[in-house]
């Protein structure tokens, strides 16, 4: 009997383990692999096979948030952690995301923290989940949170200087020198080592001219990007290009005059903005004119984004924050100021003010997006005194394009309301094409085919061709 029951007894304790009601360490933390994987995948292809520029980033931002949701419902469901343990983690995340956006670089900002850091926080927690399978809950636990406040502290550490045109994000290191302090510690060891360049006697004086092939304005004299009456070598192989002189410039997104032997630009120089006069020949700066103001934005970074225009021996320049100047365009002394954004209660775009002044008929235009009429504001060319405005949409990021239509001048404007035409002497509408669009933020210069053809592009409307008409002096688009 007793022996039997020993049997018994043993039998009960060395029988075979019962299958375990939670699945294996290697099956819990796959989903979570899968999720991070998946996320690289999708990260990485649309860069390999050049899809267009804004596909790849709309890609990264939607791979971004569905990793974010689909990895927090994974692991709320999970039966691979304890509740305490899953509590853990999201408040490593959460507390950790908040501290990374209070104490990271302003350049990265909020949106930059999440984007950059959300992925990075949970590929490293999808490690430790990995390498700490066989480990205790405490251990997992106070590892998981160590690891996320690890992965969000990376944050501190970079810096974002704007996107490159491809959309790329330029991120360095935050204690990396930025150019523009490279090119200040170049004008502050210029400004007393090296003496400025000595100009010939009266040469302040004299006013400058337009002479045939100078390039007075954003695009060219006629402001539609053509070169005239000039040949180039295109075989590069044979007779490449030589270099002339190169110089180190700051942040904006302006372009280039060029007048003669001088060349004029705009730039940011720390906190003030500057318009400045090179020489064509050296490269040496002849003159700087600046206003103590800065723009910045975290896509674009800083500096102005208008180009300079030259009339009858003035400098017409805006600046980003809404700074129209006429400067004398052989000295840079300033002639006259107007802030636009006082003038018409405008706010300040996104992006900053990006419109190159046009000078027509005596008065200087350029691109406000005040409120009911103030959209183009137009000032006399000689004293800056207001002198009309004229209707368009709050948002556009384009410049006013002058054209011949039927023998009359006409000023064409695109914006978020559409395209629009006004008489430069009176800003009276001639005729518009209306195309709403306010989450559309719209950059290109329409173009005249022929007299009576007008051309332009946009993201939401692709290429629009509108045929011009006139009966009794009153004009209509089709």
């Amino acid at each position: 009997m007793s022996g039997k029951v020993q049997d018994s007894e043993s039998d009960s304790h060395v029988g075979p383990p019962q299958p375990s009601a939670v699945p294996s360490a290697r099956g819990r933390i796959w989903p979570a692999l899968a999720l991070v994987g998946m996320f690289w995948v999708v990260y990485a292809v649309p860069a390999l096979i050049e899809w267009p520029i804004y596909a790849q980033f709309f890609t990264g931002v939607i791979d971004t948030a569905l990793l974010t949701l689909l990895f927090l419902i994974w692991w709320l469901l999970t039966r691979s952690a304890t509740r305490k343990e899953r509590v853990w983690g999201l408040l490593a995340l959460f507390v950790g995301g908040a501290a990374a956006v209070a104490v990271s670089q302003k350049t990265l900002g909020t949106i930059g923290v999440l984007f950059f850091g959300l992925p990075i926080v949970f590929t490293a927690w999808a490690v430790w989940l990995l390498v700490s399978r066989n480990l205790s809950t405490a251990v997992r636990s106070m590892g998981l949170v160590a690891i996320l406040g690890l992965s969000w502290s990376s944050m501190t550490l970079l810096r974002m200087d704007g996107l490159s045109g491809d959309l790329k994000a330029d991120v360095n290191w935050r204690w990396a020198p930025k150019a523009e302090d490279l090119y200040l510690a170049e004008l502050a060891a210029a400004s007393s080592p090296i003496p400025a360049m000595e100009m010939p006697a009266g040469e302040h004086a004299t006013a400058l001219t337009l002479q045939p092939g100078d390039w007075p304005a954003v695009r060219g004299a006629a402001r539609d990007g053509v070169v005239r009456n000039l040949t180039i070598d295109t075989d590069w192989d044979r007779n490449p290009p030589q270099l002339s002189w190169r110089k180190r410039v700051g942040p904006a997104w302006s372009s280039l005059a060029i007048i003669g032997e001088r060349l004029f630009t705009q730039e940011q120089r720390g906190e003030q903005e500057a318009v400045v006069c090179l020489d064509t020949n050296t490269g040496h700066e002849l003159w700087a004119h600046e206003d103590a103001v800065r723009f910045w934005d975290g896509q674009a970074g800083a500096g102005p984004r208008a180009t300079p225009t030259f009339v009858d021996g003035k400098l017409y320049t805006l600046g980003a924050t809404g700074l129209l100047n006429c400067l004398d365009a052989a000295s840079g002394k300033m002639l006259w100021q107007r802030d636009i954004v006082a003038d018409t209660k405008a706010p300040l775009p996104m992006w900053g003010f990006a419109s190159s002044p046009l000078v027509v008929d005596d008065v200087v235009i350029v691109f406000a997006g005040g409120s009911e009429s103030k959209g183009l504001v137009a000032y006399r060319a000689a004293s800056g005194e207001p002198q009309w405005t004229a209707a368009t949409g709050p948002i556009s990021y384009g410049s006013p394009q002058p054209v011949q239509v039927g023998g009359e001048t006409q000023i064409l404007f695109l914006s978020d309301f559409g395209l629009v035409a006004v008489r430069p002497e009176t800003g009276e509408v001639c005729w518009q094409h209306e195309a709403v669009n306010n989450s559309i933020w719209r950059a290109t210069q329409p173009r005249l085919l022929g007299d009576a053809s007008v051309l332009f592009g946009s993201e939401d409307l692709g290429l629009v061709r509108l045929d011009l008409s006139s009966s009794a002096s009153i004009w209509s688009a089709a």
